[in-house]
């Protein structure tokens, strides 16, 4: 951006002067946004790019959640967004004793945003006092279209039901007792033909 501003000297115009500001603005491509919180005494806000550890300058978001009960759950959300219009980018928290996220690893595709969820849940007394928690953000490439891929986060899973012991199928069973009928039958019918033969030369 280019500003110009002019001064006049009051009765002189040798005075005069213009001064020219030269200034460049830019966009971060992800921001840590809406900060939300479900407890009474917590507090937080944003201060920009004061994390300087992660990949990419997203800011930093101050929780503060208070006086919290022992084994008692408490929740903040705040949104991460991609302002990118074409890059996807992964995060991905540290773990940290007692506080978790939700999701904690995921990705952000280009122009949009996920809903993150501070958790704070502590099983004895503990205090931090300016706990520095980083996010680590990468860019990253799919080998198909963008818009073939799906949105991803660790929240989404697949549960599979798996047998540990192989079952045998009923068709399979029920095939062998047919094939073993006949033969039963036929060596039965058989050794009655037999007797039937002995008998009829005693009575001769």
């Amino acid at each position: 951006a280019v500003v110009s501003t002019q001064s006049t000297g009051e009765d002189n115009r040798l005075e005069d002067s213009t001064i020219l500001v030269v200034g460049e603005g830019y966009e971060d491509d992800i921001t840590l946004d809406n900060v939300r919180g479900s407890t009474k005494q917590g507090t937080a806000f944003v201060e920009d790019n004061i994390l300087e550890s992660v990949t990419a300058d997203i800011g930093a978001v101050h929780l503060n959640f208070g006086d919290c009960a022992i084994n008692e759950l408490h929740q903040m959300t705040f949104t991460l967004t991609n302002h990118s219009s074409t890059d996807p980018y992964r995060f991905s928290w540290t773990p940290q004793s007692n506080i978790t996220f939700v999701p904690n690893t995921g990705h952000l595709h280009p122009r949009c945003s996920k809903d993150i969820i501070a958790e704070f849940k502590a099983g004895e007394p503990v205090s931090f006092q300016n706990q520095e928690i980083p996010c680590k953000v990468v860019k990253i490439t799919f080998p198909q279209p963008l818009a073939q891929v799906a949105d991803w986060d660790d929240r989404m899973m697949i549960i599979r039901w798996i047998s540990k012991k192989p079952r045998k199928s009923l068709g399979s069973t029920a095939d062998e007792e047919r094939v073993a009928s006949p033969s039963k039958v036929t060596k039965k019918d058989s050794k009655a033909e037999k007797e039937k033969k002995a008998a009829e030369k005693v009575e001769v």
